[in-house]
């Protein structure tokens, strides 16, 4: 079995190395915006202290939500792939409502 696992390597070694520039590239431009609205971020709050507590509030909450979303699915024994869009998205709108008081859910 490993061998075939290494002809295969072996004989695909080109698509393996585009996958991984391609991926390294991804990583790469991902990181470097994660970068920039960090300093962003960190530099507003150290120039209006107030924000530092609604930024804060407002990552919390989207850092929940794939937690909020599997806990759902696993209280409905649903896989999440088998929610029909209109039904997820009023789900997520409930969600919303009653999490927080934003008026745009």
């Amino acid at each position: 079995m490993i061998e075939a696992y290494f002809s295969y390597l072996l004989g695909h070694g080109h698509l393996f190395a585009q996958a991984t520039l391609e991926h390294i590239g991804i990583v790469t431009v991902t990181l470097v915006i994660s970068i920039l609205l960090s300093a962003v971020l960190s530099w507003l709050i150290l120039q209006a202290k107030w924000l530092e507590d609604i930024l804060v509030q407002l990552f919390s909450g989207i850092y929940a939500i794939p937690s909020m979303i599997s806990g759902i699915a696993s209280a409905l024994e649903l896989n999440i792939k088998s929610i029909p869009k209109q039904r997820a998205t009023a789900l997520l709108t409930n969600l919303c409502k009653k999490f927080t008081s934003l008026s745009s859910c």
